[in-house]
């Protein structure tokens, strides 16, 4: 690890943290002076430089002018990031309470199984068998419910998808030009 992060520092990079996943282990790198942008995974959409700082980059900017003609999405702009942002947070609270109705739903429908065995075994079938019924119910809801969240997930993804497409891309163009610079 020692020999990464100087090959990193030798290069103006940073070693932000490290990431394990399995036998696979990822470094996630930072440019050195950079303010980048971290929000959780869950709850805001960009990672990355701030567009402060993609503005002070000429191959950001003209990338982000290209990407304005081809796409009509205009990444430097804050109102487009904030309309972006504000799109996203709607949505992603829309998945996380379909989530939880599907969610809660299965919860209680294995909680419900799991005391009609005891139920049974104490000898009240009638009452076993009620919660039993009542337990499939909420089974029922529960697979009802699955694919709502997902179709919200994906609904959120199109509905923000080209401005972090657009993002990324000149991003992509900003630290390129950062690793390979002129000659």
């Amino acid at each position: 690890m020692p020999e990464y992060r100087e090959l990193a520092t030798n290069r103006g990079w940073k070693v932000d943290r490290i990431e394990r996943s399995g036998d696979a282990v990822c470094l996630l790198l930072r440019r050195h002076g950079s303010s980048p942008v971290h929000h959780d995974m869950g709850f805001d959409f960009l990672d990355g430089p701030g567009l402060a700082e993609l503005r002070g980059n000429a191959t950001a900017r003209e990338e982000a002018a290209r990407v304005l003609h081809e796409t009509g999405v205009d990444v430097l702009s804050e109102e487009v990031l904030d309309e972006n942002r504000r799109r996203h947070l709607v949505l992603r609270r829309r998945v996380l309470r379909l989530t939880w109705l599907s969610v809660l739903s299965g919860v209680f429908s294995l909680t419900g199984l799991l005391f009609c065995l005891v139920l049974w075994r104490e000898g009240d079938v009638r009452a076993g068998n009620v919660l039993a019924f009542v337990s499939l119910g909420t089974g029922l809801l529960c697979l009802a419910a699955l694919p709502l969240p997902i179709r919200a997930e994906r609904t959120r993804k199109a509905a923000v998808g080209a401005y972090k497409d657009a993002y990324e891309r000149v991003v992509s163009a900003a630290l390129s030009a950062r690793s390979h610079p002129p000659e």
